[in-house]
């Protein structure tokens, strides 16, 4: 079985994955996660369609995903592929740091969501080590899910 990071498989990371899709009850359930590893030159470990993307999506989600990721990897400084948003240039949020992975996701009704879905999945496979860290991700994109859904607001 392939495993990252910390001994985790992609599949245990897929339920993880459909736990937070559970909790942050978007309208969408779909689209594409891409997980890096950092400590390995950012190397891509997997990437993996998440349920039933419609096919006219799929490939826009898919390259999202992807883009996000190393986009952050580039940015060694930053924690949140937030922190080099650019609209114009079709780059969003949706991609965090959690320890020494790259947790990237897109194809949920809004890049906050791609983002705090992410967060919740750092979380629980525990590269994130504190509701702090998380609410500091958080703020960086002013993303309020984070709170209202699976952590005690301050």
């Amino acid at each position: 079985m392939n495993n990252i990071g910390i001994g985790w498989s992609v599949g245990q990371l897929l339920r993880l994955v459909q736990g937070g899709l559970s909790v942050l009850k978007d309208e969408r359930s779909y689209g594409y996660i891409t997980i890096c590893d950092c400590k390995r030159d950012n190397e891509i470990f997997a990437i993996c369609k998440i349920n039933n993307c419609p096919a006219e999506k799929a490939e826009r989600y898919f390259n999202l995903s992807q883009e996000k990721a190393r986009r952050l990897a580039f940015h060694a400084e930053h924690i949140s592929s937030y922190q080099s948003r650019n609209k114009a240039e079709d780059k969003w949020g949706g991609a965090i740091k959690a320890g020494t992975t790259i947790l990237s996701f897109s194809g949920l009704a809004s890049e906050l969501s791609d983002e705090a879905l992410m967060i919740y999945v750092g979380l629980k496979a525990g590269w994130i080590k504190t509701d702090e860290d998380a609410f500091r991700m958080a703020a960086i994109s002013s993303n309020d899910l984070v709170t209202r859904k699976f952590l005690s607001p301050r």
